[in-house]
């Protein structure tokens, strides 16, 4: 249990502020890899708001923060993939790995995820 005081937000600051930063910055390489590949444009100050508001939301509820996912983005955009379609589906099938099948996933080699890793 770690206190909610003024003493504890000045300590996590610095730490938050650059994770959030890093973040911020890799969904808007993210965003503009994306735009350059389907020659669309994305409105970026809207990516990063959702973000922000997203991961502030998620803490919350003893979530993770995150950020854009460069390598599922090109995999989807390089299968074919244009709508939002097919991030959702993306999160749906973790979300089964992790819940429903999260003992046989638990069984699969660390070497194995980080080979997978390397070649995305």
């Amino acid at each position: 249990n770690v206190p909610f005081t003024l003493d504890t937000l000045t300590l996590i600051a610095p730490y938050a502020m650059t994770l959030a930063l890093v973040g911020l910055m890799e969904s808007l390489m993210t965003a503009k890899v994306v735009d350059d590949q389907t020659e669309t444009s994305s409105n970026h100050a809207r990516e990063a708001r959702g973000q922000g508001i997203a991961n502030v939301l998620v803490g919350f509820f003893g979530g993770m923060a995150s950020c854009a996912m460069i390598g599922q983005t090109m995999i989807n955009i390089k299968s074919g993939a244009r709508t939002r379609f097919s991030t959702f589906l993306a999160g749906v099938f973790l979300l089964i790995l992790c819940v429903g099948l999260g003992d046989i996933v638990g069984m699969i080699p660390i070497a194995a995820l980080v080979a997978v890793m390397f070649f995305v």
